[in-house]
């Protein structure tokens, strides 16, 4: 027996509303995200903690590129 469009057409229009509204609310999360982030004043101990991590990622990167170690270089 063939599938007719016609016949989920319902569950489509629920399925699509639902991911409108998803798409909706992570815009809005995202949005005031963003607003706390943007009021913040980073500090000596942020930019240490900044320069800290590039190092690290900058170290397993060199010992993954001369073959040393083997991981994902995030």
């Amino acid at each position: 027996q063939k599938r007719k469009l016609s016949d989920y057409i319902g569950q489509l229009d629920a399925a699509d509303a639902s991911l409108r509204a998803l798409k909706k609310l992570a815009g809005a999360k995202e949005a005031e995200a963003s607003t706390d982030e943007a009021g913040r004043i980073f500090g000596d101990e942020d930019f240490n903690r900044i320069k800290e991590l590039k190092a690290e990622k900058a170290a397993k990167l060199a010992l993954v590129q001369h073959g040393l170690s083997k991981g994902d270089t995030r």
